[in-house]
């Protein structure tokens, strides 16, 4: 039995079930991926090859090699629910990487088709800030991989990653998918469908998350947003040239700001900081006024 998705735009045909993602029927396949008893298991978490292709494992050791717009996994004993949340991640973003988008490590909201991200090391709270900007009206458009082409950000997944202690009692959800081994006892929370975006969307604006004693949003200049970005995009190699063109142009054309905030405060205060700077620079896009609708 074989499984079809739909990610950005792309048709994906998968010998496992990834429900995580959408399904959608189609004839011709974009992205594969097989089951095979052949990967072998990297020395590190990534490792390159000299070849281009990409081999990675996942904390249940299940092995992924990721070749052009092909990825094969090789599942360690009994992990195969593991494997399917494991490859909406790091595979498939270096798949969609191969595809001509850029990919960030990030999550994103947005109000009718204008888009913000939040992006930053794991911990640093996207994903908390995405909810809470959801929970205040915007649309998800991805959580994790933000996925980039011509300053447009493409839909990725319908599900948000939190626990349930976190999760907002206005945000709907249509079922709930476990996740093993997770550090923070979090879950991927599938949204109904009032709280997703479109397909894609124009990004405005890129928010590079740190931490600090006081809530900062400071605008960064073309060579600050390309070093900031340069540090969260997934490239194939150090001198993946056409992936320093990609951030180039993202860095030219999108708006970008470090947001330096509190982590020690409220997530809604830090929620409060942006929703007041996206009102001050993005004035009747993202929070419109009721007399400009």
């Amino acid at each position: 039995m074989t499984f079809k998705y739909q990610v950005s735009g792309l048709n994906i045909v998968s010998d496992i079930e990834i429900p995580t993602l959408r399904s959608k029927e189609f004839v011709k396949a974009d992205i594969e991926v097989r089951i095979s008893a052949k990967v072998q298991t990297p020395n590190r978490v990534i490792e390159y090859l000299p070849d281009g292709k990409i081999l990675y494992k996942d904390i249940c050791e299940n092995a992924f090699l990721i070749s052009g717009s092909k990825i094969f996994i090789t599942i360690k004993g009994k992990n195969i629910d593991q494997a399917s949340i494991s490859l909406v991640g790091i595979p498939l973003g270096y798949v969609l990487q191969n595809n001509n988008f850029q990919v960030l490590h990030g999550s994103s909201v947005a109000s009718a088709d204008s888009a913000v991200c939040f992006i930053g090391k794991s911990g640093a709270g996207k994903s908390s800030l995405a909810m809470a900007l959801v929970d205040s009206g915007l649309k998800l458009v991805t959580e994790d991989l933000c996925v980039i082409k011509n300053s447009n950000i493409y839909n990725f997944s319908d599900c948000l990653k939190t626990n349930m202690e976190s999760l907002p009692i206005d945000i709907t959800y249509l079922s709930r998918i476990l996740i093993k081994k997770d550090s923070r006892d979090r879950v991927f929370y599938k949204l109904s469908s009032k709280h997703m975006s479109g397909i894609k969307s124009s990004l405005k604006a890129i928010y590079f998350l740190e931490e600090a004693e006081h809530g900062v949003i400071k605008k960064l200049g073309a060579v600050e947003s390309f070093k900031y970005l340069l540090t969260y995009a997934y490239r194939n190699n150090d001198v993946d040239i056409d992936s320093f063109k990609k951030i180039t142009k993202i860095s030219k054309d999108v708006e970008c700001f470090s947001f330096s905030r509190d982590l020690t405060k409220p997530l809604k205060e830090n929620a409060e900081l942006v929703i007041n700077h996206l009102d001050i620079n993005f004035p009747s896009i993202f929070f419109p006024k009721m007399d400009s609708i």
